[in-house]
């Protein structure tokens, strides 16, 4: 297996325990081929391991792409969105990720997903449990975490070598 094959596998491992909607590894899916079908246009030396995560440091192209697969890349943002929409689990997911990258430019604050689990269902009370060194703590995105807590009701979200949802 290629590195870019095991890359693809991890991705598809990691979020899988928390999609719900019947449609949703066809998404993933479709992010799989837009990732193999760009991977002929790496360069020598060149990373490729693009996230699923369409706002991640590590989401983006290989330069010199054709046209209609940059047009496709540029389309992603959008349908993640709805994936997220469509996913309630997974956009929690993805909006504790952010806690832990305000706090300590990590991907998953894991071991203390239970405080973060705590201060959202007590409202959100000041102080937060963690600090926000890149400013993500406004209404809004509060707004957005509350509603996606909301949504998935019970449980919340955990890693444990993949996401899973107890």
């Amino acid at each position: 297996m290629t590195p870019l094959e095991r890359w693809i596998a991890y991705e598809r491992r990691l979020w899988r325990g928390l999609i719900t909607d019947p449609g949703g590894e066809d998404f993933v899916a479709a992010w799989v081929d837009l990732v193999r079908r760009s991977a002929p246009y790496v360069r020598p030396g060149e990373v490729f391991m693009p996230k699923l995560e369409a706002d991640s440091a590590f989401f983006w192209p290989p330069k010199g792409i054709p046209p209609d697969l940059a047009a496709e890349w540029d389309r992603y943002p959008a349908a993640w969105e709805g994936f997220l929409d469509r996913n309630p689990r997974v956009r929690l997911a993805w909006i504790v990720g952010w806690v832990s990258e305000t706090h300590y430019f990590c991907s998953w604050p894991t071991g203390w997903e239970d405080v973060i689990r705590d201060w959202v269902r007590a409202g959100m009370p000041d102080p937060r449990p963690f600090d926000d060194r890149i400013g993500i703590d406004t209404s809004e995105w509060r707004q957005r975490l509350r509603e996606a807590a909301d949504e998935t009701g019970d449980g919340w979200v955990y890693y444990d070598d993949v996401l899973v949802w107890r």
